[in-house]
């Protein structure tokens, strides 16, 4: 996706538009290239297996409450990460399987700001629902890398 600043600027300085412009016209690209620090961005791609008495018209999508905390329990507010950016199209989304009606799948874009060499990032998730166990996990993210998560939800017997 070419950032909208950068449609009318040849010489935009968005670090991804030079491999667009130079992929478009055919042109060779370099593999190394010192910018790259530039890069900040993740992708979290989420699997969730919902329990089998978890059906579709007891659960759906939205049903299923995602949090993003910092690994401390902190809101992310303020931090070095950031989740979802609104105003970015495709940042996340979310699909339940039609072959197998207990599978979904959740995907969210984010960023890490301030990246320092060797200093692992990671976030705290919870996930929960009015039929659902709450389930908290951590994942490591790195930017430019896509993080992936497998996880069973179990049903909440009241």
């Amino acid at each position: 996706q070419v950032p909208k600043a950068c449609i009318k600027d040849p010489d935009c300085a968005h670090p991804t538009f030079p491999y667009l412009w130079k992929h478009l016209l055919g042109e060779q690209i370099t593999q190394i290239d010192r910018r790259l620090g530039s890069f900040k961005t993740f992708l979290l791609d989420i699997n969730v297996r919902l329990d089998e008495r978890l059906t579709r018209e007891m659960v759906s999508l939205d049903d299923i409450h995602i949090v993003y905390q910092n690994l401390d329990g902190t809101a992310l507010d303020g931090s070095n990460i950031e989740i979802k950016k609104n105003y970015e199209l495709y940042a996340h989304g979310q699909k339940r399987s039609i072959k197998y009606p207990h599978v979904c799948r959740f995907y969210t874009t984010g960023s890490i700001k301030n990246h320092l060499l060797h200093r692992r990032e990671g976030l705290k998730m919870t996930f929960s629902g009015a039929k659902i166990k709450t389930r908290t996990v951590e994942l490591e993210i790195k930017e430019t890398y896509t993080s992936f998560l497998d996880i069973y939800l179990s049903y909440k017997d009241e």
